[in-house]
């Protein structure tokens, strides 16, 4: 039935996120990298500017066009 596939769903997501061990965190379970884990969100707080980088180009241009400044084809 749909509820004892929901059941099923909730008990693997509980063991996936606790309890197995995941190679991309040195074959850690979940729960033992979260104990080791120390975020740095304060280090963004320090630069006044940001933490994101700077603009690579400028916006466009907003106007109108004139007859004079389009290219001719043909």
């Amino acid at each position: 039935t749909v509820a004892q596939a929901r059941v099923a769903i909730a008990l693997w997501r509980a063991d996936y996120n606790t309890a197995r061990p995941h190679s991309q965190i040195a074959w850690q379970t979940p729960a033992e990298f979260a104990t080791t884990f120390n975020p740095r969100r304060s280090l963004a707080l320090r630069y006044a500017k940001g933490s994101a980088p700077a603009t690579v180009a400028s916006p466009a241009q907003q106007g109108t066009t004139h007859a004079g400044n389009e290219l001719k084809t043909g």
